[in-house]
């Protein structure tokens, strides 16, 4: 089970867990340099957060459940969202997308989607 929300679990949409092999990747918001002498250096504050870029796809989604995800992505575009993953890590952050991209499968019998996080884990 898959499930986002604003502020209450309650207030969010339930997803089928997504196709297996999503990508991660981590920015550790570090400062790098290359100083005069070739030496690299590098500086992070243990105050700055550590963002994870979550890509997460879905394929043979039903109708009701695009809908869904369409309404929450339009009443909350550009909003902090709270996720519960399919391995039951929950994330605080934003989607990274303007435009949600459906895919119809088979004759309009399913749909595909994509959606790119970055947050932290909670």
């Amino acid at each position: 089970m898959f499930q986002m929300y604003v502020s209450a679990p309650t207030d969010g949409i339930v997803l089928p867990n997504p196709v297996i092999g999503d990508s991660r990747r981590m920015d550790t918001n570090a400062i790098n340099r290359v100083a005069r002498g070739g030496e690299h250096k590098s500086f992070k504050d243990a105050d700055w957060p550590n963002n994870e870029f979550i890509t997460w796809d879905w394929a043979l989604l039903t109708a009701a459940e695009i809908d869904d995800l369409t309404t929450f992505f339009t009443t909350n575009a550009g909003v902090q969202i709270h996720i519960i993953d399919h391995n039951g890590d929950e994330w605080v952050g934003v989607l990274l997308i303007d435009i949600l991209d459906i895919r119809v499968n088979r004759d309009e019998c399913s749909y595909s989607t994509t959606l790119d996080f970055i947050g932290v884990k909670v």
